[in-house]
């Protein structure tokens, strides 16, 4: 019996980004989704990361920790915020910039870190926070 290998599309753009994690962040959690990537921009894992309960932050350490594991070139993150989209900015931008410095540390690129808000999509790179 043979099985049909399906290539995965390379995370390139925001638009692909935004199809990629639109499923991932219309349950409505407070999570951040991060794609794992390869040298190509192809996602080898996708992992939910709920925020810690007791320190209200999120688990950089163990993100940074599962791109070691698997190799990973690049990390792309999304999350869903309420607020419109200037102050979801706000809102994500010590997350964004701790995440990239941590990754950077490791010889791995945080190519983009998304933020969906009511009916758009906030590319954290694009407003110029990374």
């Amino acid at each position: 019996m043979f099985q049909r290998l399906e290539i995965a599309a390379p995370l390139t753009g925001v638009s692909t980004c935004r199809a990629f994690f639109a499923d991932c962040v219309a349950a409505g959690e407070d999570s951040l989704w991060v794609a794992f990537l390869d040298g190509g921009a192809r996602c080898i894992h996708l992992a939910r990361y709920p925020r810690d309960a007791r320190r209200g932050a999120w688990p950089i350490r163990r993100i940074i920790e599962r791109a070691a594991e698997l190799e990973s070139a690049g990390l792309v993150v999304a999350k869903r915020d309420g607020d419109a989209p200037a102050t979801a900015v706000r809102n994500n931008e010590a997350t964004a910039r701790h995440l990239a410095l941590a990754a950077e540390a490791v010889g791995v690129v945080l190519l983009d870190h998304l933020v969906f808000t009511r009916g758009d999509c906030t590319s954290m790179r694009r407003a110029g926070v990374l």
